[in-house]
């Protein structure tokens, strides 16, 4: 019988190592021709997966945010149920930061096709549907927290939702290229979790 193919595992293969060569050399190091030989196949096999070079680009953001969302539900598995709802915010924000060589990989990768997005419009369409996706979720949180008079009755959930998610983002971005320590990181973003709370 002839060799069954995982078409999506080889489609995911690919994508690891223009997740590698990004992490290692930067996305402008990224071609057709790079990414076969990271992988160990063809140019025509990359190519049999992805016609375009933006298809494999597209495809490999998706699975590095796939990635790091599964990785964050990973580290937080072991803090549910949480002792508070501060508590368990301070975990989301921490969990997110890049504190091991994996999470500092996908760092790396993410901030990468951020940098490329303003100048490729499908990046920059996957970017902004991920960043309203996050807002829209948070948003809803913290609007129910409010009616459950878990932070000041005077916040609004929105705003907090968005500093919340900048807050994240420039912490995972001064790790990575190397203006905080992450222990000062995790420090910062426990304390803005502590602020957005109030007093306990």
């Amino acid at each position: 019988m002839p060799k069954q193919v995982d078409h999506e595992q080889r489609r995911r293969h690919i994508a690891e190592a223009v997740l590698r060569i990004t992490s290692r050399d930067g996305l402008e190091a990224v071609s057709l021709r790079d990414v076969a030989r990271e992988a160990g196949v063809s140019m025509g096999s990359v190519q049999h997966y992805f016609k375009t070079k933006d298809d494999m680009l597209v495809f490999a953001l998706e699975r590095v945010v796939e990635s790091a969302r599964e990785r964050i539900r990973a580290r937080l598995e072991p803090l549910l149920p949480p002792t508070s709802l501060r508590e368990l915010f301070r975990a989301i924000v921490v969990a997110g930061l890049p504190m091991d060589p994996e999470s500092i990989e996908e760092a790396r990768v993410i901030i990468a096709f951020d940098s490329r997005s303003h100048v490729n419009p499908r990046l920059a369409e996957i970017n902004q549907r991920i960043y309203t996706e996050a807002l829209e979720s948070l948003t809803e949180q913290f609007e129910g927290l409010r009616e459950m008079g878990g932070f000041p009755a005077d916040r609004d959930p929105k705003l907090e939702a968005g500093t919340f998610l900048a807050v994240a983002d420039g912490l995972r971005a001064a790790v990575v290229l190397g203006s905080l320590s992450k222990e000062d990181a995790a420090r910062i973003a426990e304390y803005h979790v502590d602020t957005v709370f109030g007093p306990e």
